[in-house]
């Protein structure tokens, strides 16, 4: 009987461990963690009842609170953790795994003490688990502000290093952080560690950001930091210095090889967007008696500074801060005709905060050609001043105290160097920041205006007033090299300055570019948290007025219902846009566009509509003073897109095209692209076709045509592509049958691919084309009857 004893009690503990084990460990986690992580985390710990599973090693509790219960520093809930055998073997406890629902951050409110900082931070080790996940979680700054989290994700790697990555979505934007660690027990140790760090804005490649971070401890010193900062238009070189480990850097010198503001904006704006806050309130302004800056003192070098094609060299400043403020010295830029310096501050004068500039560009001496480093430049600024100063307790106070004056001269470089003036003055009035003045004289051209930024129902306002006459801006254009870019830009200013509220107005009479010309046009954009409109009225050269109109209203979920209409009337599209025509005409109607999304970018590529467009037709351009008779009207209509590429507007596609007349009867469909090969693209279709009518609206003579001739205008025409199929076509008194026409157009050519009709049953098949050399035309083509 002794033999089988033994066995059975081995039996029976093993079958009490299994059923009791898992209760009897709970109990004592309950029991013992909570004053275990106390004593080693030097502040209060608290768990929810624990659920272990003794054979597994695994542990779970609802929630973790670290701190005082009722201001704590740690929140997590929903916890999973898990240990392994041989750790405990070795009499080690370490976490494997862990995983949390939910964890907020107050670090705040950790306490402090007067104790040394400890040498090293091993007895964390054994509490930094292999995998750590957290599914939600936030920060909570001292003042209350939270940054929320998403998708934390920290690991081990097997070299000894780790790696972190987080989530933070706002504003329907998604910013995605991740690092990596060289050595975690080189952190742990407080030794040379090196530290990489992307940031990026997910699906917006322009934004990303690289840092590469090394701290090292030299002897007799705190440490010292290099630190490399890779992005678009920036790659920037930073060493700091401190003789106390735990404290910010004493000095630091920043060198930039090139600064490309241009490529730089994108990015910028991309985390203005992610990160500003969308929701309106009642926020009180910082208080700058709370603004507190280490004692620092700095260099920033920038040896070429580019805005598109304006350079400046040896740029660079000196800087320091302390309890004082902000000093900042020695501010130089050199221009290709002039040279920036000045200084400026900001000093804490008992609470309030005292705001000083002072800058100066004076025209550089005895260089009569500019250096190869400016050959591109085009704006040469030869004298100007800027003095500006304020004070107040805050930064609302401070901004609407600013007064002061700015003055800006120089030319335009090009074929004729044409001379620009700026000059411009804040007003000191303590309800707002104000620009009550401002006047730019640009060759003959005059803008004036004024704009402000006040307070408006907890948010601010920014108002704009501008005018502007005789804008020729043709001189921007000049030389081979420099063409105004293709198609329009996605109206992203419409998003600027996210968290203020807009109301501008800008008016210009008799604007001229190469790619448009108007008499005079007034454009209006208003925008708030719940709407925004931009509205241009505009009168053609010729006479005929357009108005285009952009209206957005917020959705819920953060998307935005957005309505785009172009109306037209009696306008002459050709001569608004310079192109070639074969016919005077003028154009009325509209187009309408929708759509619903989220982002300026994502909602014009969504964006349908319809056009509805009435031509009427002239032989000759002066005869518009009388009514158009029915065989001088078009009627056309068809479903609209746009054709969008990357963030420009490129042109238009009209599917299911309809264009009826007295004489005429056509459909299919039509799409314009700047920068496509061909451009014009039309596929037609009719049942009737009245040639002869097409051809008695051609200009009858040069005086007529504004032309030098039909040849050269055909010339001209550019790249497109015509296909037209006709049951039935009438040319003066002949009629034919199944036509099938092809046409196209490029440089220095104009061919007839494809003309075939039938006439009297006879088959007609031929081509033909146009081809010039200089200013002679040669003409060369096939023909065949049955």
């Amino acid at each position: 009987m002794k033999r089988y004893f033994f066995p059975a009690v081995a039996i029976l503990v093993i079958l009490g461990i299994s059923f009791g084990g898992d209760y009897l460990l709970s109990r004592t986690l309950d029991a013992r963690l909570a004053p275990l992580l106390t004593r080693e985390l030097g502040l209060p710990v608290k768990l929810a009842p624990i659920k272990a599973r003794l054979f597994q090693l695994k542990a779970n509790s609802a929630e973790l609170v670290m701190g005082d219960p009722s201001r704590p520093a740690v929140v997590a809930r929903d916890i999973y953790v898990s240990l392994d055998w041989s750790d405990l073997f070795n009499l080690e406890i370490r976490l494997v795994d862990a995983i949390a629902g939910d964890l907020t951050l107050r670090l705040s409110r950790w306490p402090t003490n007067d104790d040394p900082w400890p040498t090293d931070y091993f007895f964390l080790d054994p509490w930094l688990p292999n995998d750590l996940q957290v599914s939600n979680g936030r920060y909570v700054q001292k003042d209350g502000d939270q940054i929320e989290l998403s998708e934390f994700h920290w690991q081990r790697e097997g070299d000894g290093g780790a790696s972190l990555s987080v989530a933070r979505e706002q504003n329907g934007k998604k910013l995605l952080l991740s690092s990596t660690l060289d050595s975690l027990d080189q952190l742990l140790a407080l030794k040379d560690i090196t530290l990489g760090m992307e940031l990026q804005v997910d699906g917006m490649p322009e934004s990303a950001v690289e840092l590469t971070t090394t701290l090292t401890q030299p002897e007799g010193i705190g440490y010292t930091l290099f630190a490399q900062v890779e992005t678009a238009g920036l790659n920037a070189r930073i060493s700091a210095d401190s003789q106390e480990t735990w404290s910010f850097p004493d000095t630091s010198q920043t060198n930039i090889p090139s600064l490309e503001v241009d490529k730089l904006q994108p990015l910028v704006t991309a985390y203005l967007d992610s990160l500003s806050d969308p929701e309106p309130g009642d926020e009180s302004s910082p208080a700058l008696s709370n603004l507190e800056l280490p004692a620092h003192q700095g260099k920033v070098t920038v040896e070429k500074l580019a805005i598109g094609d304006e350079y400046a060299v040896n740029n660079g400043f000196e800087f320091s801060t302390g309890s004082e403020g902000l000093q900042i010295s020695e501010l130089v830029s050199h221009g290709p005709r002039g040279v920036l310096g000045g200084q400026f501050s900001l000093n804490n004068a008992g609470g309030a905060w005292q705001l000083d500039l002072d800058a100066e560009i004076k025209a550089r001496d005895n260089e009569a050609t500019l250096g190869e480093q400016y050959l591109g430049a085009d704006w040469m600024w030869q004298n100007g001043k800027a003095q500006l100063s304020g004070s107040g307790s805050d930064l609302d106070t401070l901004m609407d105290s600013l007064e002061g004056d700015l003055s800006l001269e120089g030319f335009h470089r090009g074929q004729v160097n044409t001379p620009v003036k700026l000059t411009a003055r804040l007003d000191n009035d303590p309800s707002k920041t104000s620009l009550d003045h401002m006047e730019i004289a640009l060759g003959k051209g005059r803008i004036l205006g004024s704009a402000s930024l006040s307070p408006k129902d907890g948010r601010r306002l920014l108002q704009m007033d501008v005018t502007a006459r005789d804008m020729d801006l043709a001189f921007l254009f000049e030389g081979t090299d420099v063409e105004p870019q293709a198609g329009v830009a996605i109206p992203s200013y419409l998003g600027s300055f996210p968290g203020i509220d807009l109301n501008w107005k800008l008016q210009i009479k008799d604007l001229l570019t190469p790619a448009l010309s108007l008499s005079s046009a007034e454009i209006k954009l208003q925008r708030t948290p719940e709407s925004g409109k931009l509205e241009i009225e505009a009168v053609g050269v010729t006479g005929g007025n357009m108005r285009l109109i952009l209206d957005s209203n917020a959705v819920t979920g953060g998307a935005s219902e957005v309505e785009l209409s172009w109306e037209l009337e009696n306008l002459d599209l050709s001569e608004l846009f310079h192109q070639d025509y074969l016919f005077h005409s003028r154009t009325s109607g509209r187009i309408d566009f929708s759509a619903k999304g989220k982002g300026l970018n994502n909602i014009f590529r969504a964006m349908t509509g319809r056009a509805e467009l009435s031509t009427h037709i002239r032989q000759n351009n002066d005869d518009w003073g009388r009514k158009s008779s029915l065989e001088e009207q078009l009627e056309l209509s068809g479903d609209a897109q746009l054709v969008i590429e990357e963030d420009r507007i490129f042109g238009i596609k009209i599917e299911n095209l309809d264009i009826d007349s007295i004489q005429q009867d056509v459909s299919g469909t039509l799409s314009m692209v700047a920068e496509r090969d061909p451009w014009f693209v039309a596929e037609f279709e009719a049942q009737k076709l009245d040639i002869s009518g097409l051809i008695d609206l051609l200009p009858e003579t040069t005086a007529q045509a504004d032309r030098k001739d039909l040849l050269q205008t055909l010339n001209e025409l550019g790249a497109a592509r015509l296909s037209l199929s006709a049951k039935q076509a009438i040319y003066r008194d002949n009629t034919v049958s199944d036509l099938v026409l092809e046409v196209t157009s490029g440089e220095k050519l104009f061919n007839v691919d494809q003309l075939d009709f039938t006439l009297d049953g006879n088959p007609f098949r031929s081509q033909g084309g146009l081809t010039w050399k200089e200013k002679k035309a040669a003409f060369s083509g096939t023909a065949s009857v049955n």
